[in-house]
C-alpha cells in the first residue's frame, strides 16, 4: 500500500508553487507526507518543520530522497513544459520503483518530451491552464486528454483567527480613520505583472473621499508616481516574505485590486484576498500571453467586479466605498466560495489522494487500497468534456482580442523594458571585452 506522498517542488521559494505544496501537505489525512525541495526560502523550511513534517532538501543528483520509493507516490510542483532536468529527475523517481508520479502544473505549459511518458496524471490548477495545456498538447481528442488531465484548484488555507485584532492594530500603525477607504495592492517583482491603471483611477478620488492606496512590492518607479498622484494618501509597503505580511495588509485593507499586462494561471494573492473575505476588484487578459484564472475565482458583482476600463475601475470602487453592506456582502460571498467542493481545501487534498489509490489500484492491483464509503467523493474533477468545449469556444474567441491590449502597457513599462535591453547589451558587449582583451 501506498504509506508516503512525496511532495517535490524545483524551487521552495515564496511563491505560489512552495505555498500549494505546503498547504497540500498540511491536509493529507489518509497517507503520510514527505516534503522534499531543491533549493530552499528558510520561511517555507520553516513552516514544514513547524507542521511536523519530515522534509529534506534534495540537491540536483537527488541524493536527499530515499533509495526505494516503491511505497511512495510522488507529486510533482512544476510549471510544466520540457525540461532535460526535470526528465532526469523522473526517471530517477522511476528507477527507485515510485509506482505514482503525478504533475501539479501551476502555468500549463505542456510537456512534449520525453517526460511526458514518464507521468501518470496532470493536475491543471484551472480551466484556463488546462486549456493551455490542452492547446499545447496538440490539441488532442477531448475524451482521450481527459483520461490524464484534470482540474485540482489551490488549497487556500484560512486566515489567522485574530483578524479582526490584525485590522485595528495595522490600521491604526497607518494612521487611519474609522471611515477611511482602503485599496490594497499586492505585486510580484515582474513589469508584465504590473498596470500602473490603478494609481491613475485613484486620481479622481479628491482627499475628502479618503480613498487611500496600501501597495506592497511595488516597483519604485510605479510607486514614485503613486506618490506623487497620491501624496499621503499612497501606503508603500516594503516586501516582507512569509505569510503574517500578507495577512496582516489584508486584514488593514477594504478590497483588493488585481491588475497586470499577463493573467493568472490560478491566483494565489486574490483567492487569499477572497478568503479573508475581502470583494475582489480584477480585469481579464490576452489569452495569447497566460492564462485568465483571475475570472474563474472572482464572480462578477457577486464577489467582486471584472472591469477593463479605468471608468469601470473607478466606479466600482466607488460602489464599494459608498456602501459597506454590498462591500461586506461581497467579501462574504468571496469567502463562501470556499465552501464549495470545487474550491474546498479538504476536498481538494481527498480528491489528490483518492486518485493516487485509483492510479495505484489500476498499475499495482496487489497494492490497492479503499476509502470508506462516507469518505468518498462523487468523481467531479473539472471539468467534464461538455465544460471544457464550451470554455474552448468561450475562451477561444477572446485570442483575436489580444491586440488590443497593446494600448494597456503604460508608457513607464516600455521605457523600462528599453532600459533593461540597453544595459544587458553594455553588460554583454563588456564580458566578450573582457574575453577577448
Amino acid at each position: 500500500m501506498i504509506n508516503h506522498v512525496l511532495h517535490f517542488c524545483e524551487q521552495l521559494t515564496p511563491g505560489g508553487m512552495a505555498k500549494v505544496m505546503v498547504n497540500l501537505a498540511a491536509l493529507h489525512t489518509h497517507v503520510g507526507t514527505s516534503v522534499v525541495g531543491v533549493g530552499g526560502d528558510t520561511d517555507y523550511r520553516d513552516a514544514l518543520v513547524k507542521a511536523g513534517f519530515s522534509s529534506s532538501f534534495a540537491g540536483d543528483d537527488l541524493n536527499g530522497l530515499d533509495a526505494d520509493l516503491s511505497q511512495t507516490a510522488v507529486v510533482i510542483h512544476r510549471g510544466g513544459g520540457s525540461d532535460a532536468k526535470w526528465n532526469r529527475w523522473l526517471e530517477i523517481f522511476r528507477k527507485r520503483n515510485a509506482p505514482v508520479i503525478i504533475e501539479f502544473n501551476h502555468f500549463g505549459y505542456a510537456d512534449t518530451g520525453a517526460g511526458a511518458g514518464l507521468i501518470d496524471f496532470v493536475y491543471c490548477v484551472s480551466q484556463s491552464a488546462l486549456l493551455r495545456n490542452w492547446r499545447g498538447s496538440g490539441r488532442p481528442e477531448i475524451d482521450s486528454y481527459l483520461q490524464t488531465h484534470a482540474v485540482l484548484y489551490n488549497p487556500v488555507l484560512p486566515p489567522p483567527t485574530n483578524m479582526s485584532k490584525l485590522r485595528r492594530q495595522i490600521r491604526e500603525e497607518w494612521g487611519l480613520q474609522s471611515g477611511d477607504f482602503v485599496v490594497g495592492c499586492l505585486f510580484r517583482p515582474d513589469r508584465m505583472r504590473i498596470d500602473s491603471m490603478i494609481p491613475d483611477v485613484l486620481r479622481s478620488f479628491t482627499s475628502e473621499s479618503r480613498v487611500f492606496l496600501a501597495a506592497r512590492q511595488f516597483p519604485p518607479l510605479l510607486a514614485r508616481k503613486a506618490k506623487r498622484i497620491l501624496g499621503s494618501r499612497f501606503i508603500d509597503l516594503p516586501f516582507k516574505s512569509g505569510d503574517l505580511p500578507i495577512w496582516q495588509t489584508l486584514a488593514a485593507i477594504d478590497c483588493f485590486a488585481h491588475f497586470s499586462s499577463m493573467g493568472e494561471s490560478f491566483g494565489m494573492a486574490i483567492a487569499e484576498a477572497m478568503r479573508a473575505g475581502l470583494p475582489v476588484i480584477t480585469s481579464t487578459t490576452p489569452w495569447s500571453n497566460c492564462s485568465n484564472g483571475q475570472i474563474e475565482l472572482v464572480r462578477h458583482q457577486a464577489s467582486g467586479m471584472i472591469v477593463d476600463t479605468p471608468s469601470e475601475t473607478r466606479d466600482g470602487i466607488e460602489m464599494l466605498r459608498s456602501d459597506p453592506k454590498l462591500c461586506s456582502r461581497m467579501g462574504e460571498s468571496g469567502r463562501n466560495r470556499f465552501l464549495e467542493s470545487a474550491l474546498d481545501p479538504q476536498q481538494i487534498c481527498l480528491r489528490l489522494e483518492q486518485r493516487i489509490i485509483s492510479l495505484v489500484a489500476k498499475k499495482k492491483p496487489e497494492m490497492a487500497v479503499s476509502l470508506d464509503e462516507d469518505e468518498k467523493l462523487p468523481p467531479a474533477d473539472l471539468p467534464d468534456r461538455e465544460s471544457l468545449e464550451s470554455y474552448i469556444q468561450h475562451r477561444g474567441m477572446q485570442d483575436d482580442q489580444s491586440l488590443l491590449w497593446k494600448n494597456r502597457l503604460p508608457y513607464w513599462m516600455h521605457m523600462a523594458n528599453l532600459y533593461d535591453g540597453v544595459m544587458n547589451a553594455r553588460r554583454l558587449w563588456w564580458r566578450v571585452r573582457r574575453r577577448f582583451s
